[in-house]
């Protein structure tokens, strides 16, 4: 597995914890459900629309035709064969955590999108290079307010969980979050 962080900030005094048997797979183009679903069982996985649950009481994840939630059989953390051997499947762009929202019932299970990274920069910091492997996408910056919306070129390789912190410490004297 990749280097998620196992807690993740999200407003004061309140974190996200990692989920390390279910991860988002996201896809360039729609998949075939049934070749998937074969693949997955022979890694001891399987596609899911409630993540959080065995028995869905509550609001179900939505899966789409690029976008799938999968989780281990046994409810054991996804090994790094397991992490491997997905992203070694065609046309798949990224690989997202799930994050438990603490407090919360148990089907309450997001992504942190590995591809995308929102910046702030400080008062009169207009904006900063941010080197390669990002790239501002300006439609959607223009949308947040003064933030900045990026994308990470190659998420598979060094995703934006990674990044914040590089840049937190590369540009902190520029970066307001």
């Amino acid at each position: 597995m990749p280097n998620f962080p196992r807690e993740l900030a999200i407003e004061k005094n309140r974190t996200l914890l990692l989920e390390p048997s279910i991860l988002l797979l996201c896809f360039s183009e729609k998949i075939n459900r049934e070749r998937l679903t074969a693949t997955l069982k022979k890694l001891n996985l399987e596609v899911v629309d409630n993540p959080g649950v065995t028995h869905a009481k509550g609001p179900l994840i939505n899966n789409t035709n690029t976008r799938i939630w999968v989780r281990t059989v046994d409810g054991s953390a996804v090994t790094a064969d397991q992490y491997g051997a997905l992203a070694k499947l065609s046309s798949l762009q990224w690989i997202g955590p799930a994050y438990q929202v603490p407090g919360t019932r148990q089907s309450d299970i997001v992504c942190v999108l590995p591809h995308a990274l929102i910046v702030e920069f400080r008062a009169g910091v207009p904006s900063v290079e941010m080197g390669a492997g990002l790239q501002e996408v300006a439609q959607r910056s223009a949308m947040l307010n003064g933030r900045h919306y990026f994308e990470v070129s190659n998420p598979m390789q060094q995703n934006a969980l990674v990044l914040k912190d590089v840049l937190l410490k590369q540009f902190g004297d520029q970066v307001a979050a």
